[in-house]
């Protein structure tokens, strides 16, 4: 259902819309969720505009640098590619969201759940 022939796609049905709609891309279906979900909690929006960067940081890593890389764990691939390397660039990318993580925890961003959290968990 994703025009790109990827996942993720979500099928979006809200009245009075007439017809249903389809979004794709992590972070857009997250923030729509968010918006949708507002009145309830937890709200996965940090309290300041430094601990949603923080959110905001892990979950574009999380979507640009590790994502692509997770069939490298377990899939099977032809003998021209260096898997070992592609697993180290992923690492790579987990040291970068170690170094932005909020020491105060027990989320990505401190004190308050937010969209970095979800999108960890999914990697």
């Amino acid at each position: 259902v994703n025009p790109l022939g990827k996942m993720p796609a979500l099928f979006i049905h809200d009245p009075p819309a007439v017809t249903t709609k389809v979004i794709f891309e992590s972070r857009v279906i997250a923030d729509y969720i968010i918006d949708r979900f507002a009145d309830v909690q937890p709200p996965f929006v940090a309290s300041s505009p430094e601990r949603r960067a923080v959110g905001s940081l892990v979950a574009a890593i999380c979507d640009n640098y590790i994502a692509h890389l997770q069939p490298y764990m377990y899939k099977p691939f032809d003998a021209d590619v260096d898997r070992a390397a592609k697993i180290q660039e992923m690492g790579t990318a987990f040291d970068a969201i170690e170094n932005v993580l909020d020491s105060n925890g027990p989320y990505v961003s401190g004190s308050d759940i937010s969209v970095g959290d979800a999108a960890l968990l999914g990697k």
